[in-house]
């Protein structure tokens, strides 16, 4: 039995944030290709328990050789939240700050985080 648990819990950590291409069963996938340099992804292993809007947004982030991982939605800024990167759809994606992504759709704002704090559950300051 502890070796079973064991062997789990390596596997867990072994997975811990790695992404997966979005399936047809993710809703935003079909309209917004990745851009170029940037990957959207639905956050896999533990980082899964983390987003909390899977079917509105990616769950992960891959971009500047970075993971960004979903932590929060907001109402649609007023003014640009940061460095525009890309574009995909109708969302813009912009770069907050070097540990922080906006992703902008029509109905809201969703914050990502780099993967370094994907065992956190808290979102950056708006």
């Amino acid at each position: 039995m502890r070796a079973a648990l064991a062997t789990l819990a390596a596997g867990l950590a072994a997975v811990a944030c790695g992404s997966s291409t979005p399936s047809s069963q993710t809703p935003w996938a079909p309209s917004h290709p990745d851009p170029q340099g940037v990957h959207f992804a639905a956050a896999q292993g533990l980082c899964v328990i983390t987003v909390r809007y899977p079917d509105d947004a990616p769950g992960e982030i891959d971009a500047g050789g970075n993971v960004y991982i979903q932590r929060s939605r907001d109402s649609v800024p007023q003014a640009q939240p940061g460095t525009k990167l890309a574009t995909s759809g109708d969302w813009t994606l912009f770069q907050r700050d070097p540990h922080s992504l906006v992703l902008v759709t029509p109905q809201a704002a969703f914050t990502y985080q780099d993967g370094a704090n994907c065992g956190s559950n808290s979102a950056a300051p708006t």
